[in-house]
């Protein structure tokens, strides 16, 4: 089930223009900070996927990306 919260959730904000949606981009980012936390192995399986966030014009997201590589590791 991570799994594919995961991959919906990427899919959404690289497809959608959702650069004006600041809180749900900061709520995503939370999200999958507590899921680094509470579910490492997870996000590890999905990282391929979560590395475009580095791309991404959102300062939270990339932001958010140092936080769950540093959880995982």
């Amino acid at each position: 089930m991570p799994n594919e919260i995961i991959r919906e959730l990427t899919k959404q904000i690289f497809h959608n223009d959702s650069s004006h949606e600041t809180i749900g981009i900061k709520n995503v980012g939370i999200f999958l900070r507590k899921l680094s936390k509470s579910a490492p192995k997870v996000v590890y399986q999905n990282i391929s996927s979560l590395l475009g966030f580095f791309d991404c014009e959102a300062y939270l997201l990339r932001q958010s990306m140092i936080k769950i590589l540093a959880n995982i590791t």
